[in-house]
């Protein structure tokens, strides 16, 4: 049996984004990866409509975060652009193709593949 996202799940993980503490939000983030992961049915539009891709896209300009955390923001993105038109509309409109280049020349070879894998 799989779990079934509310919207209102994601907006207490956006709002976790904000004022949780650092463990709690990598935890949000690594969440919110696997969420956007699902194969069947993933929650791509709940994600979108909670306002977590703004804040994803700009989340590493406020902390500094360890690589597994940025791996997964990009995992994640990568995840709701490769959704139906729509969705990767959006990542486009939300500024997601600078977004990933700003990481092409990351140092971490993890997030730097998670980055051309996003890309291809």
């Amino acid at each position: 049996m799989s779990f079934k996202y509310k919207l209102e799940d994601f907006l207490k993980y956006r709002e976790l984004l904000f004022k949780g503490a650092a463990e709690e939000r990598y935890d949000i983030i690594n969440k919110i990866r696997k969420a956007s992961s699902i194969e069947e049915n993933p929650p791509l539009d709940l994600i979108i409509q909670a306002g977590i891709i703004p804040v994803l896209m700009s989340y590493h300009k406020d902390y500094d975060l360890p690589e597994s955390v940025l791996q997964d923001i990009l995992w994640a993105l990568a995840n709701i652009g490769s959704g139906d038109a729509e969705e990767t509309l959006y990542i486009v409109q939300q500024g997601g193709i600078e977004h990933f280049m700003e990481f092409s020349g990351y140092f971490a070879e993890n997030v730097y593949g998670q980055v051309l894998f996003s890309l291809y």
